[in-house]
């Protein structure tokens, strides 16, 4: 059901391309014979590919807000704008965030005081996700690896640095929340 899904609302591509290829042999097919039914036959491929198109833009699937709602939380960052992670964050959330960090439950305002922290404590300027890759192992749970490269500035020096996590999200209606985060591999 995943693949489907993602084929259809996500990745339409290959949809497209199959209605191309339908759609030259209908062609051939037509200028052999130029029959009228091959005539309204050529026409239903476009039309499949306008509402396959018309479809991808209006379904937003789970992925798709997860991956929303983490390049908000990426803006946030960023925006130095720490209150607004909370929605985004369950009630309570089990994290480690850096390397040698405090691992453990969080409330959200918790969660929230400690990024901020963590954010000022590091001098991080930038925070940039080089690559995400989102799975879903049980109904409104997600799970998603996610890479992440700081870019931050101590004692005058410059530097970037990577982490891994695993950022696990639970569904709150058609929200989605973050309920536990995991330093997969430190990279600082």
């Amino acid at each position: 059901m995943d693949t489907i899904q993602s084929e259809l609302f996500e990745r339409p591509f290959t949809i497209y391309f199959a209605l191309a290829f339908i759609e030259l042999g209908l062609w051939a097919w037509w200028r052999s014979r130029r029959t009228p039914l091959l005539a309204w036959a050529l026409a239903a491929a476009p039309v499949l590919a306008l509402a396959v198109f018309v479809t991808a833009r209006v379904v937003v699937t789970d992925r798709e807000r997860i991956e929303e709602a983490m390049g908000a939380i990426v803006a946030d960052i960023n925006a130095g704008n720490m209150p607004a992670l909370g929605p985004r964050l369950s009630d309570s959330v089990e994290a480690q965030i850096e390397p040698g960090g405090r691992t453990g439950p969080f409330s959200r305002g918790e969660l929230v005081r400690y990024v901020a922290r963590a954010v000022e404590a590091f001098n991080v300027t930038n925070v940039r996700v080089q690559s995400m890759h989102t799975e879903f192992p049980q109904r409104r749970i997600g799970r998603m690896r996610l890479n992440v490269s700081l870019a931050y500035r101590q004692g005058g020096i410059s530097g970037q640095g990577a982490l891994d996590y695993v950022i696990h999200w639970r569904a709150n209606g058609l929200e989605w929340q973050v309920y536990r985060v995991e330093l997969a591999r430190p990279g600082l």
